[in-house]
């Protein structure tokens, strides 16, 4: 009898430890990305630092952790300093990276279509208003159950509803995690809904929706390109939950964005928000143990409604970037592109 319990105990103590070790998050999701390598501090350094100056190589802005399963990340804060000769007019240039892990190197950002992001860049007609439609940082890491992202973005998650929905809504998290499922706008799979402000009505935030259609998604208001933007509620099917968090950084730990503002040679202070997110594979048709950072996934996140802006990590089916030579072994590849449109 006594052995019969005691092997009763230890089955019951070794179910506990699996169910402690499935559930155990790697971050603890509160939007303090200190647990990702990155301080509050380095984050306010990033983001107001001169993008030729040494303290912007970068270093602020990689993650380094015990335990770094090689994350992706990009950074492509303001508009990108390439255009700061041939487009002197743009409202601020900030630093642009795409990483690997610790690794990093310059990021071009292309135009789009002729267009210049985020849009309005254009500061002598408008301000620093093209800033306030900015992402300027996303990560993606993972474990054997969850898929995590981080982003930095100057959106709040109730969005700017003077501007009427969904075109004010903060944009939602777009997925594409499996080759086999065509997905919609693009192939994504999967939105994670990220805003509180619902036009639709019904809408859970963090909430992981189905997306399978083009009707599952808002489109772009103003620059289409940059679709998908917010989940349709009304169409997309509620499927599971996200642990997440939408921080206002500023209030929580005084982190702004000093901005140069062209019309009269001042820098106006912009909040920033964190959105950190916890991701249970199997909500989104993956099984726990089934890793994608290194083979193939797409995250797209559009700032708002409207498309000013978006920001990518990706693994391509079929990889077309070539990196650095030393910082990725193999075929993979980081990249982060914003798309416009005429």
């Amino acid at each position: 009898m006594k052995k019969t319990i005691k092997w009763i105990t230890i089955a019951l103590a070794t179910m506990m430890m699996s169910i402690g070790a499935v559930n155990a998050l790697k971050f603890t999701i509160d939007g303090d990305l200190t647990d990702w390598g990155i301080t509050p501090t380095e984050i306010e350094t990033g983001l107001n630092c001169n993008p030729n100056a040494t303290v912007c190589t970068g270093d602020v802005w990689k993650p380094e952790y015990v335990g770094m399963a090689s994350p992706r990340w990009v950074v492509e804060d303001d508009v990108d300093p390439q255009y700061a000769i041939t487009n002197p007019e743009s409202y601020d240039f900030g630093p642009h990276f795409a990483g690997y892990g610790a690794n990093f190197w310059i990021y071009k950002e292309p135009k789009v279509n002729g267009r210049i992001q985020p849009s309005p860049h254009n500061g002598l007609l408008y301000g620093t208003w093209g800033d306030d439609f900015d992402v300027e940082a996303i990560y993606v890491d993972e474990d054997a159950d969850y898929l995590y992202v981080a982003a930095v973005v100057s959106a709040p998650p109730d969005g700017y509803q003077n501007l009427g929905w969904p075109r004010g809504a903060a944009g939602d998290l777009a997925l594409d995690v499996r080759t086999d499922i065509p997905g919609g706008f693009g192939g994504y799979d999967f939105g994670v809904r990220l805003g509180t402000w619902d036009g639709d009505g019904g809408a859970v935030q963090f909430g992981i929706y189905r997306t399978d259609e083009d009707r599952d998604w808002h489109e772009a208001v103003d620059y289409d390109s940059n679709s998908p933007v917010v989940v349709d509620t009304a169409n997309a099917t509620l499927v599971g939950n996200a642990i997440g968090a939408y921080i206002n950084a500023s209030e929580k730990w005084g982190i702004w964005e000093y901005v140069r503002n062209l019309k009269d040679s001042t820098y106006d202070k912009k909040p920033i928000y964190i959105v950190e997110l916890a991701i249970p594979k199997t909500k989104i048709g993956l099984t726990n143990g089934t890793f994608i950072v290194d083979r193939y996934f797409k995250v797209h996140l559009s700032e708002v409604g409207c498309g000013n802006d978006a920001g990518n990590v990706s693994i391509p089916e079929f990889v077309t970037l070539i990196a650095p030579i030393g910082l990725i072994i193999g075929v993979v590849s980081a990249i982060h592109y914003r798309r416009g449109a005429k």
